[in-house]
């Protein structure tokens, strides 16, 4: 029998489904979730499942190097943060456990026109569908999972800033819902009030901070050896900018302070005595 595999089919079937078991692995490990990464991810994940039909580059395919590329496409998913490693082995259970779905599936629907590979399976069309309503169906289940997990992020987050030889220390609420990420580094951006910050900045630079709005202490303050700049955000509101700055920053058990952006907030954050800001998890 005569297969005809079109490359653009293949592609998206792989990319949604690679799609969702991504969003799912990021989900239970509770890593922040970029989804334009994350679909460039799964994109080039379906490139790199696509080579499977090809076998002149069934070397790409033994065991050791199938680990190492879904490591590779985690990492890239989750902008190459240290806690990836735990989520490329669930990426894998991940995969491993959906593909035995697929496989169950072929079997129930008693499929003849199904292609087994070495490398996998190749659907007809009767089954594309049900596999991408079943990459979505995995999803949803996963994040019901999520809802059951202890939490694993402590309320308060400890970070500390570097202005010379001088340190502050401030204590920040983790808000599980923050979007406010470097997107650089990949890392959550500090939200800081003005006040727990009085000693870092100089008394001049305190004042312009209090009494002007960001666009205007902005233009008062640069240049300046903090880098400051403007950070537009949404709020239940509206659209606000948030003044920011540059610091050297120590987060939890990191041992060295790397450069990190700080954002400054134009009120109180929290009524509670000893808490400076907000930082996403």
């Amino acid at each position: 029998m005569t297969y005809f595999i079109y490359a653009d089919d293949t592609l998206f079937l792989n990319t949604v489904i690679n799609y969702f078991l991504l969003l799912g692995t990021l989900l239970l490990t509770r890593l922040p979730v970029r989804r334009l990464r994350v679909l460039l991810s799964a994109f080039l994940s379906s490139l790199y499942s696509l080579f499977a039909l090809l076998p002149t580059y069934a070397l790409f395919y033994i065991l050791p190097l199938r680990f190492a590329f879904a490591f590779l496409f985690v990492f890239l998913a989750t902008g190459f943060q240290k806690r990836a490693i735990r989520a490329g082995f669930l990426f894998i259970f991940l995969s491993l456990l959906f593909g035995g779905i697929i496989s169950a599936m072929t079997w129930i629907s008693h499929s003849s026109s199904f292609l087994t590979l070495s490398h996998g399976v190749y659907l007809p069309s009767t089954l594309r569908v049900a596999a991408v309503i079943s990459a979505l169906l995995y999803y949803v289940i996963l994040r019901f999972f999520k809802l059951l997990l202890p939490p694993t992020e402590a309320a308060i987050r400890q970070i500390t800033l570097q202005n010379g030889s001088s340190k502050y220390s401030l204590s920040l609420l983790v808000d599980t819902g923050s979007q406010l990420y470097d997107p650089i580094r990949n890392t959550p951006i500090p939200v800081v009030e003005k006040s727990s910050l009085r000693g870092y900045f100089t008394e001049t630079e305190y004042q312009i901070l209090i009494s002007h709005t960001p666009v205007e202490a902005l233009s008062l303050l640069s240049p300046s050896p903090h880098h400051f700049g403007l950070l537009p955000i949404t709020t239940a509101s509206g659209s606000i900018l948030l003044l920011t700055f540059r610091s050297f920053l120590q987060q939890g058990e990191e041992s060295c302070f790397s450069p990190s952006t700080i954002a400054l907030s134009e009120g109180t954050i929290s009524p509670r005595e000893g808490i400076d800001g907000v930082i996403g998890i």
